[in-house]
C-alpha cells in the first residue's frame, strides 16, 4: 500500500526532480557495494577505503594510479551521468617511499610526479646538480616536470 502511494507521489513529480531521485537512489545502493567489497577495482572510487592503492596492478606499489580531485567538471545540462563526471587523472606508474629514484632520459619528455602530503620536500637534480627543491606540492594531485634529452636525473622526496 505505502510502495502504491509512493509510486503515485514519484510519478507527479517533475522529470528532473525524479531523475535526481533516481541518481540519490543508486549512490546510495553504489555506496554499499564500495564498502562492501572494499576495493580499489571498482571504479570510480570515492568511497573505497583504499583509494590510494593502483588499479590492475601487479602490486600494491605498482599499476594505475588514479587522482579523483572531486572538481566538477563543466556541465551545461542534468542528465544521469553528470553526477560522476568529476575530474581525475590515470598515470600508469610506480610508488616509490623514502627511496631515489635515478634515470636518464632518452628523449625530452614530461614527467608525472604526485606527493602524499603538504609536508614533503621534492629534491630533483640533474647531472649531479641540485636543480629544484620544491615545497608545498599540493598532495594527491600529479604535477608535471619537463626531464631532458641524455640527462641524468635523481628525483628525493622525504
Amino acid at each position: 500500500m505505502i510502495t502504491g502511494i509512493l509510486k503515485r507521489i514519484y510519478f507527479k513529480l517533475p522529470g528532473n526532480l525524479r531523475m535526481l531521485i533516481v541518481n540519490i537512489f543508486y549512490l546510495v545502493k553504489l555506496n554499499k557495494i564500495y564498502k562492501r567489497f572494499n576495493s580499489p577495482d571498482y571504479f570510480p572510487v570515492n568511497y573505497v577505503e583504499n583509494i590510494d592503492l593502483p588499479i590492475f596492478g601487479n602490486s600494491n606499489k605498482e599499476g594505475y594510479f588514479y587522482r579523483y580531485y572531486q572538481e566538477k567538471e563543466d556541465i551545461h545540462h542534468l542528465s544521469p551521468e553528470d553526477l560522476f563526471k568529476y575530474k581525475y587523472e590515470i598515470i600508469y606508474g610506480k610508488y616509490y617511499e623514502n627511496e631515489i629514484f635515478k634515470f636518464q632520459c632518452k628523449e625530452s619528455s614530461v614527467l608525472p610526479i604526485s606527493v602524499e602530503n603538504h609536508e614533503d620536500v621534492l629534491k630533483i637534480t640533474c647531472d649531479d646538480k641540485l636543480t629544484d627543491e620544491i615545497k608545498n606540492l599540493p598532495p594527491k594531485r600529479y604535477q608535471y616536470f619537463t626531464a631532458d634529452q641524455n640527462a641524468k636525473y635523481s628525483i628525493e622526496s622525504n
